[in-house]
């Protein structure tokens, strides 16, 4: 019996080494070990172009940023900024004015002299929406890039509107024969009430430009970040160096002296605050962990 046994199983190992040793397997196994090759180089090479194709993205929208940084630069320094300044100066020397006339040092019917800053500007066209469809359409970033995205896009629409408003009341306004009273170009107190249409456009353009000019340049430098990573694991993955990532240079004096203080935004900054690293290793989370389940039990 144990000998007809035997002689089975040589058979069905002859029969098994047969099947391998066979065309049909190699062929099969061949094909088999081809095709999963090929798939693990095809998945490879889309991954790598898929990070070339966002790093390659990533620079088109630093460079899109900077089309609308420099814009706003240069308007701020040739004219937000001498409007803002003229228009507060003026309004010291009326501040002054008044208190001299209210202590009798000068006549009550003196009249204030000022010149009207009535000079009209546009905001230039800006790539604001190729930046907005990069965002949501090439690239992986989320959260606080998004949002300055976003915001930035608002804040510009709103300075566009605020530049119009001021234009309109220039128009309906301006009279060389018929110069602006001082209350309606300052925002004053009259008997029928106070107009601040001026005032407010001149306040608000200067602040939606500074407004403008912080989230274009801390989204340049979420970009930049985005890139970077991107890089890095691009060449770890590949072990080759990627594209060079873009980053856009506010160091220069003169720009320096155009752009807000960060501090008036460090609400804002606060929402994307990030906490520090306190990641532990798995031996220190599993450690962490028992130490928790063991208290729950002694506390019953």
């Amino acid at each position: 019996m144990d000998f007809l046994t035997e002689i089975k199983w040589e058979k069905a190992w002859e029969l098994i080494k047969g099947f391998f040793d066979s065309n049909f397997f190699t062929a099969f196994f061949g094909a088999s070990i081809g095709a999963l090759g090929a798939g693990y180089i095809s998945k490879k090479q889309k991954q790598k172009d898929d990070l070339l194709n966002e790093i390659r993205s990533t620079n088109k929208a630093i460079v899109a940023v900077f089309g609308i940084c420099n814009p706003l630069l240069g308007m701020k320094k040739q004219h937000i900024k001498p409007l803002k300044e003229d228009f507060d100066a003026s309004r010291r020397r009326l501040d002054h004015f008044m208190e001299q006339r209210k202590k009798e040092i000068i006549p009550i019917s003196a009249r204030f002299d000022f010149k009207a800053n009535f000079e009209t500007y546009h905001l230039p066209d800006v790539p604001i929406a190729n930046l907005l469809t990069l965002m949501f359409e090439k690239l992986s970033v989320a959260g606080k890039a998004l949002h300055l995205g976003t915001t930035l896009n608002q804040t510009l629409q709103t300075l566009r509107q605020i530049l119009k408003t001021r234009e309109e009341f220039i128009v309906q306004h301006k009279n060389p024969r018929h110069p602006i009273a001082a209350e309606l170009y300052f925002g004053l107190p009259t008997a029928v009430g106070t107009d601040n249409t001026y005032p407010s456009c001149v306040e608000a353009i200067y602040n939606l430009t500074d407004d403008s000019l912080y989230f274009a340049i801390s989204l340049s430098e979420e970009l930049v970040t985005h890139g970077n990573e991107l890089a890095t694991t691009y060449k770890k993955l590949f072990k080759e160096e990627a594209p060079t990532v873009h980053q856009q240079d506010f160091s220069d004096p003169e720009c320096q002296a155009l752009l807000p203080d960060p501090k008036l935004y460090e609400d804002w900054q606060k929402m994307y605050r990030k906490k520090p690293n306190q990641s532990l290793n798995w031996w220190k989370r599993m450690r962490a962990w028992s130490k928790k389940k063991f208290v729950r039990f002694i506390d019953g």
